[in-house]
């Protein structure tokens, strides 16, 4: 019922629409004709676009997609279909001149100027510096030095360090010694300023004349013995 109906609409509006016959005529004389649909435009651009596309190398995605999974900054998807999808490969974004800076800064053995670093300047009483300093090595050659690991650990200047805090340790000993006498003076001194403050509140009895009365003799034998000059005569 419904496409008798939509069929009587379309005739219906056909009907209506005046034919022009100078457009009628257009078209007839035309050399390219509309097509009725674009499949034939469909099919021949995919017969340019497969004549020009390369065959695909397995063997080559394979090395490719290999080199990506062995890194391990590199996170690859790989495709079911290769020929027809590509590969979803994201990779991390390249390092800017921050980051490399800061790489740069914090090697272990990175050389500072203390000159030139905004900190205030050191307390040599607590950091005393040492006049020992390791020399530049000379370069004899210009041939390539063997690569050796970095090291971070440097028993030679650790033991010079030693070194330098045992003669400090015994030059300052006395010094050591009248500072700690002196300490321990002020310390009993504090702790007798604080007796004395706590014996003056024992002391008062106005805070403790509810809590603690005061002391009376209530032995019997004071009656007694007051009592005796009676029996005398």
């Amino acid at each position: 019922m419904v496409d008798s109906s939509a069929a009587l609409c379309v005739q219906e509006t056909r009907d209506v629409l005046a034919v022009n016959p100078f457009h009628e005529a257009e078209l007839e004389n035309s050399e390219y004709p509309l097509a009725d649909s674009d499949s034939e435009c469909d099919a021949e651009f995919r017969d340019v676009f497969y004549a020009y596309e390369p065959e695909f190398n397995a063997s080559l995605d394979d090395d490719v997609l290999q080199s990506w999974n062995m890194s391990r900054n590199i996170l690859a998807i790989d495709s079911t279909t290769p020929w027809l999808t590509p590969h979803i490969v994201i990779t991390p974004a390249s390092d800017t001149m921050s980051d490399l800076a800061i790489a740069w800064f914090n090697q272990p053995n990175y050389y500072q100027d203390t000159s030139k670093l905004c900190l205030p300047p050191s307390d040599f009483a607590e950091n005393p510096s040492f006049s020992r300093s390791d020399a530049p090595p000379i370069i004899t050659s210009f041939l390539p030095l063997a690569f050796h690991p970095i090291s971070v650990f440097s028993p030679s200047k650790f033991n010079a360090m030693i070194e330098g805090c045992s003669h400090e340790r015994l030059s300052y000993f006395n010094v050591v010694i009248a500072l700690r006498r002196q300490i321990m003076k002020a310390v009993a001194i504090m702790a007798n300023q604080a007796a004395n403050s706590f014996r003056e509140r024992y002391d008062s009895a106005l805070p403790f004349s509810n809590i603690d009365r005061p002391f009376s003799w209530t032995d019997p034998a004071e009656f007694v013995s007051g009592g005796g000059h009676l029996m005398q005569r």
